[in-house]
């Protein structure tokens, strides 16, 4: 879908994008430009809002879990 709205701008949009020569070699590069922008942003609210579930280290935690399973 992001490709058929934002391929070939400088032809689709002559006023906005016309005057950009690299947009008229490469038609598909805005909509490329635009997947990777969502992609990195989602990764920047994924790492900015996502906390890691554990501070420990993998082999503490598992000693934490066995003694409370145990004692």
């Amino acid at each position: 879908m992001i490709g058929g709205v934002f391929s070939n701008p400088s032809t689709r949009w002559p006023e906005v994008f016309g005057k950009i020569a690299l947009l008229k070699v490469h038609p598909y590069l805005l909509p490329c430009m635009v997947a990777g922008g969502i992609a990195f942003f989602t990764f920047v609210i994924g790492f900015l809002g996502l906390k890691e579930a554990s501070s420990k280290h993998p082999i503490e935690h598992r000693y934490d879990l066995i003694a409370d399973i145990y004692f």
